[in-house]
């Protein structure tokens, strides 16, 4: 349970980071 929690977070984190260099790049 722990470990699939983690890996979703994992995921969500590596989103979230991804979303955030995208609109950095399309900003400048």
């Amino acid at each position: 349970m722990m470990s699939c929690f983690m890996f979703l977070f994992i995921q969500y984190h590596e989103a979230m980071l991804a979303l955030h260099i995208i609109s950095l790049v399309l900003c400048t």
